[in-house]
């Protein structure tokens, strides 16, 4: 009988290693506590209640370890050994809401017995009180399973600390068994996606995006949920609270100010307990006339020899500018440094550019300017490009990473092949290359056994042509005899040869092949059956890479070896190693649990087969997915001889997708338990049948596409698209079944269980796969492989360990590292290793913030993780571009959809005009069937004919004006365009003469309708350019412009305002017409405005003929004239002026506010009719937080902080305080802590306040004069530092008062006695002031 023996997950890292490095960056010696003594069992706690002891035996004897009452009524000694009398299996994790199931098992033992046991088991507090309990009656030699219902708000109430889990067995009156132990409680219970309309915003932007919430069998959640988006410091700018979601789809909006804070914001959804936060990256973009485009992959494999990639520049109408280049390439050591790290290396000019042009750049040039080695470095292609007419330069540039030539390996219970990117090996390479595993026992005696070899050799028939070659061991299962020839000629489906093994009966042998074999057709085609036959088990490796594999251990082998090496044709070759040591077993008792499931899909049976070298009557198993024990039952087993063998069948559930753990155990007669697990990967089960199909043909102009959809009735379709050059970026906003994958993964309480293959695409051209393995314990004795299946147990019976582990105690929740060290269930994939092995940080997906208790990490600004970073430098690789950000088109295609009785929707999306490839994405959700997420699509929407207009937005009264008309046909043949210019009495078409001469002041015009027959070529644009004299004096005028083609016709309107010659003047007057007496009253107006424009005898004039204009405003209430969405911003009010620092941003909010505080004590304010107003406000106070900075608001983004700016600023967020509109605009008391506290740093030790070191002439009072200073004369001048700063503590005290009622924490405190100080200064110098204004 073999002996079981266990991978250890720790890799030899090699030079082409690929396995992914967490980040360590914020370890240190702290995060350890005191080596080998955090958890230990010999340290004294009040949950242990006498339940934990360990016994240290003989050193030629194992160590074992057992819990309970050491006077427990049930053991009973026979020959000096102890009979076990109980066992207990439960969860390590609890959620919130879920079901708590509990195994217990009252053992026979040698002596029958009679009664019936009440087990009693409760969920409660580290402070004792109770959440849950359940009892059952057990008889002897009977299991069952304890049933609670966990409360929903059991990760707030446990404080982090966890819960205990009591167990006790009563007969009557009689104690026969207790136990407690540590159970971690979560707050996480739900899988939550969020998908972004955009891979990244710019400032002014609207911000789309979908909240998707699965319970744990993937189907919809319905309850509550809160939503925020917080800013780069993590301050609240916009949340919506209690939305319930739309079959389990929450869809929220909402703008963004014009200048925004820069960098990683965040969507943070709360869902009872459990919060999630998803990042998305804003940015300000500001378009130019014309834009630099470069091209170039994410990673290059250094061994391709040459950075390569293209580039070119384009107007905003997406016509190619004719010009020159300059390209410049930078380079830094490795892509960990800072960009000031660059180096220029070469530089290179390009004489002409008209659309793109391809570059490549040989990597010998760029080491000769290299100290070492390219791998790890990153390069950065810089292109300047000079408009040819215009004499415009652009930059633009894109980054590329540089990566190992050869391929990396990560080894477990199989053997995945890729790049150090990520980026698949070509089917095509693998099929060429050459993978060997080779493993080595050592034995009891000390010596040395190879096992065979396992060789995926490249397609060939040589073996076939030469079957006496022996140069390969006969013992070698290889993959070299199959015919190459064979399979290309008769298509045979890989498939086929696992699936269906009918082909053997009507194979044929190739024609042209039979007379370069010695041997006769029949034999050979025999020959190529059986090697078909074993080539089935490379199938998959010769596809994508992943080569699963059986390895036959000897009996009594002590120790494991196994090496992978690769190699191909190339040249190209890795290696990695990995080591294994044998359960631990001191009676050398083997329980192993296998699967003959290939492919475990929900609604069909898994197949599992328990092996056991020793004779046993009965095992139990359990059923475990994402930390939940889902079923549990005792198996009878009928054996013979010394040998066990049995098979079990399971029903795969929704629960168990994708992931389930299958915990096989027995308690032998001798007191030991025997554990082995198995973790299953399950294929995403999609039930619901769900369809989409973008039809173009009832529309061939493309300005309309028809979105026909067929899912189950009932079922929530959502769509959305994005431009192919953004959708390589691989934001995280999309939902995919890799992200998917990812979130529901999260959810296992250990994923160091946990064995996945990352597939990127180096390009972006395919989307990122994960494909999770399933794989055996690594559990190396019994209690480990419990808790790698998230499964702690209570008994009296004997659980062995080896002599240097064992120590943890886990009835305080601390779990083994496997090298003495101990961590808690809460510490896993926190960002911190707790074990000096790093083993709670092992296979993280990512990097867990559940557990943290400090809010400067969760609501301050936001740790940059390994994952983040690279989704960073996808986005950010590439200089901005317009089509990036798709402010205007971006979301033609963002909708959703209900499906009723029909099952059936037809919708008509507009499709933008302009060109390009999209990418459609989606997904479906259902009550029943779950989550759906549809098969990304393409999508071109270039247009046959594209016609973009380009013109001035205004114009001075009596200029010319040309309007430029671009034409682009996407066909491959000529098209016949004729260009119609519409006419109107407010422009006269310019005739431009020949030799393109044309007369300024007098050319030739004429009005009407003007048609230029033209013909663009396929796929070439053309320029069309109409000049145009403005007869309109003053006011906005159109333009019309039509394009008609045989296929289709465009038609494009440009407004433009003509202004008077001249610089505006703006005068404004009022007066109050007082209507308490009567009802009629003549009041007249000053006008500052002369009746006759000329003076004498001056050529000057007091004003433009014609220009002058007035508007009157009449308000019937004391407030003043409010206009209809309740908003008032500084342009409506100063008549297009342009307020680009923090005071015009503050008026547009406080002016806003202080309408809507009038039209509710009016008893004016309707929510519904002033909803936009609660929008803008929104959007305006995203703009007062991006000028602040650790307490303080600044006038200006790069100027320095100021306490007037910050008291002022603060006063006017205040009055946005109301508790009625708090969920319409909200402020968040933090923001208003802090700022108070920056304010009281700035207060002298007399009561006043003055302004920070950058202003330190500043005192806010040269207009206010004192008495009895400089000399006794009032009226003498006297230096501004020498007055009081009254003005500026007078503002701060009254802002004071407004703001302590919502001050918190010692703060609030300080800001008191701040208060009492400064009032007592002003009334200090109230005497002193004679003329305050």
């Amino acid at each position: 009988m073999f002996p079981k023996l266990i991978l250890t997950s720790l890799l030899l890292a090699l030079a082409f290693l690929s396995a992914s490095a967490q980040d360590f960056s914020r370890l240190s010696a702290s995060n350890y506590l005191t080596a080998f003594k955090r958890g230990w069992k010999d340290q004294q706690h009040p949950l242990r209640h006498r339940g934990m002891h360990w016994n240290g035996m003989r050193s030629s004897d194992f160590t074992k370890w057992y819990s309970g009452f050491e006077h427990s009524k049930m053991k009973r000694r026979h020959g000096g050994k102890l009979t076990p009398s109980y066992f207990v299996v439960a969860p390590t994790v609890v959620r919130p809401g879920s079901v708590y199931r509990v195994v217990v098992g009252v053992l026979m033992g040698k002596e029958r017995a009679t009664g019936q046991i009440e087990v009693r088991a409760a969920l409660s507090t580290m402070h004792d009180r109770q959440m849950a309990q359940a009892y059952h009656h057990l008889r002897f030699g009977e299991t069952k399973a304890l049933i609670m219902k966990a409360p929903e708000d059991i990760g707030s109430v446990s404080a982090g600390e966890g819960l205990k889990l009591k167990v006790e067995g009563r007969m009557g009156s009689q104690i026969l068994f207790s136990n407690t132990t540590h159970v971690a409680a979560t707050s996480r219970f739900l899988t939550m996606l969020v998908q972004m309309s955009r891979p990244i915003y710019t400032g002014g932007q609207k911000l789309e995006f979908r909240v998707v919430l699965l319970r744990t069998d993937m189907r919809p959640y319905q309850g509550p949920v809160h939503v925020y988006v917080l800013d780069t410091d993590g301050f609240v700018v916009r949340r919506w609270l209690s939305r319930f979601p739309s079959t389990g789809v929450v869809e929220l909006k909402m703008g963004t100010h014009g200048l925004p804070k820069l960098g990683w914001w965040r969507v943070k959804v709360v869902a009872g307990t459990q919060v999630h936060y998803h990042p998305f990256y804003i940015t300000k973009y500001f378009q130019s006339r014309f834009e630099v485009l470069v091209e170039a992959p994410f990673f290059t494999v250094a061994s391709e020899g040459a950075i390569a990639g293209r580039f070119g520049a384009f107007f905003l109408t997406y016509m190619p500018v004719e010009g020159s280049a300059n390209v410049t390439v930078y380079m830094k050591e490795h892509w960990k440094l800072p960009d000031s790290a660059y180096k220029k290396v070469l530089t290179d000019q390009v004489g002409y550019v008209n659309g793109w042009r391809d570059f490549r750049y040989p990597l010998s040039q760029l080491q000769a300017n290299h100290s070492g080695d390219l791998t790890y470095a990153e390069v950065k292609v810089k292109v300047a490009v000079r408009h040819a007419f215009i004499g415009d330069i652009n930059y633009g540039h894109a980054k590329t990473r540089l990566v190992s030539p050869g391929p990396g390996m990560t080894l477990s219970a199989a053997v995945a092949v890729s790049y150090e990117d990520g980026e698949a090996l070509e089917a095509e390479k693998l099929r060429q290359s050459t993978l060997t595993i080779s493993a080595s026992v050592t034995l009891a005696s000390g010596g040395t056994e190879h096992l065979p070899r396992i060789i995926a050799e490249p397609i060939n028939v040589h073996r076939l042509m030469h079957p006496w070659d022996t140069s390969t061991s006969r013992h070698n299962l290889t993959s070299g005899s199959l015919l190459k020839e064979t399979l290309a000629e008769d298509n045979l489906a890989k498939s086929k040869i696992v699936k269906d093994d009918s082909f053997r009966d009507n194979f044929t042998y190739p024609s042209g092949l039979q007379d370069r074999v010695w041997m006769g057709q029949e034999e050979a085609g025999e020959r190529i059956r059986s090697v078909l036959k074993h080539h089935s088990a490379f199938v998959r490796y010769q596809e994508d890479g992943i080569l699963e594999f059986t390895l036959e251990v000897p009996e009594g082998a002590r120790g494991l070896e196994v090496h992978a090496n690769y190699r191909d044709t190339e040249g190209a070759a890795a290696a990695a190693s990995i080591g294994g040591e044998p359960v631990h077993s001191p009676k050398g008792r083997y329980l192993h649990v296998t699967t003959s499931t290939v492919t475990a899909t929900v609604g069909e049976f898994a197949i599992f087969h328990i092996r056991a070298n020793f004779p046993m009557d009965w095992f139990q198993y359990v059923v475990l997915a994402k930390g939940v024990l889902i079923h549990s039952e005792t198996e009878q087993v009928k054996w013979s001889g010394r040998e066990v063998v049995t098979t079990l069948s399971l029903a795969i559930a929704r629960e168990m997708s994708p992931r389930f753990t299958l915990v096989v155990m027995h308690v032998a007669q001798d007191n030991h338990v025997l554990v082995d697990t198995i973790n299953v990967s399950v294929k995403l089960h999609y039930s619901n049948p769900v369809k989409v199909e973008l039809n173009q043909h009832k529309d061939h102009s493309k300005r309309t596409v028809e979105a026909s959809m067929r899912a189950a009735p009932g079922t929530h379709l959502a769509l959305t698209c994005t431009r192919w050059p953004a959708w390589l970026a691989h934001h995280s906003g999309r939902i995919t079944p890799a992200t998917l994958l990812k979130a529901v993964l999260q959810m296992e309480p250990h994923p160091r269980s946990l064995y996945t293959v990352r597939r990127r695409s180096r390009s972006g051209s395919q989307t990122e796969k994960i494909e999770s393995l399933s794989a055996e314990s690594t559990g190396q004795w019994p209690l480990a492989s419990l808790h790698q299946a998230g499964l702690t147990i209570l008994t009296d019976a004997i659980l062995p360990s080896p002599h240097h582990l064992g120590r943890c105690d886990h009835q305080m929740g601390f779990l083994e590292c496997g090298d003495g060290t101990c961590y808690r269930q809460t510490e896993v994939c926190d960002g911190y290793a707790h074990c000096h092995n790093q083993a709670d940080e092992l296979h993280c997906l990512a990097v867990s913030h559940e557990y943290e208790q400090s809010n400067t990490t969760l609501e301050g600004r936001l740790l940059i993780t390994p994952e983040l970073e690279e989704e960073q430098f996808r986005v950010t690789h590439r200089s901005w571009w317009r089509d990036l950000f798709d402010v205007k088109d971006g979301s033609w295609c963002l909708t959703h959809t209900y499906f009723g009785h029909k099952g059936y929707q037809r919708v008509e999306l507009d499709v933008p005009h302009s060109p390009g490839q999209w990418v459609v994405e989606g997904f479906a959700t259902h009550h029943h069937h779950g989550l759906h997420i549809l098969s990304e699509q393409s999508y071109n929407a270039t247009p046959p004919l594209l016609m973009q207009v380009e013109g001035p937005s205004f114009c001075r009264r009596g200029e010319q004006i040309a309007i430029r008309v671009h034409l682009y046909n996407s066909l491959a043949q000529n098209m016949l365009v004729m260009v119609v210019l519409e006419g109107s009495d407010d422009h006269r078409f310019v005739h431009v003469e020949g030799d393109a001469s044309v007369s300024h002041y007098n050319p030739r015009l004429s009005r009407g309708d003007h048609q230029h027959l033209i013909t663009v070529r396929g796929g070439k644009f053309m320029e069309v350019a109409l000049p145009l004299a403005v007869m309109k004096q003053a006011g906005d005028f159109t333009v019309t412009v039509r394009a008609l083609s045989q296929l289709v016709t465009r038609t494009a309107t440009l407004k433009i305002k003509v202004q008077p010659e001249g610089a505006e003047v703006r005068k404004h007057t009022s007066i109050l017409l007082d209507l308490k007496n009567r009802a009629t009253v003549y009041e007249f107006f000053n006008l500052p405005v002369d009746q006759s424009p000329e003076i004498s005898k001056s050529i000057l004039r007091r004003f433009v003929y014609g220009s002058p204009r007035a508007s009157v405003t009449v308000s019937g209430d004391v407030f003043g004239p409010v206009r209809g969405d309740a908003t008032l911003n500084f342009q409506q009010a100063f008549k297009g002026r342009f307020f680009k620092s923090n005071d015009g941003v503050a008026f547009n909010f406080g002016s806003t506010v202080w309408t809507l505080h009038y039209l509710r004590l009016t008893n004016q304010l309707s929510t519904a009719d002033v909803k936009k107003a609660f929008q803008f406000l929104n959007v305006q106070l995203a703009g007062l937080l991006t000028r602040y900075k650790d307490g303080s608001f600044k006038m200006w983004h790069f100027s320095q902080p100021s306490v007037w700016v910050t008291a002022w600023t603060l006063r006017v967020i205040l009055a946005a305080q109301l508790e009625d509109w708090e969920n319409l605009v909200y402020v968040e008391p933090r923001l208003i802590t802090d700022t108070i506290d920056f304010l009281i740093k700035h207060q002298a030790p007399d009561g006043s306040f003055h302004e920070t070191e950058h202003y330190e002439n500043a005192t806010l009072c040269y207009t206010m004069s004192f008495k009895g200073l400089s000399g006794g004369d009032p009226m003498r001048p006297r230096d501004e530092k020498d007055k009081p700063l009254v003005a500026l503590t007078a503002l701060v005290v009254t802002l004071l008062r407004e703001a302590l009622p919502t001050v918190t924490g010692e703060v609030h405190g300080r800001a008191v006695g701040a208060k009492l100080r400064a009032i007592r200064f002003l009334e200090r110098h109230l005497d002193q002031l004679w003329d305050p204004l």
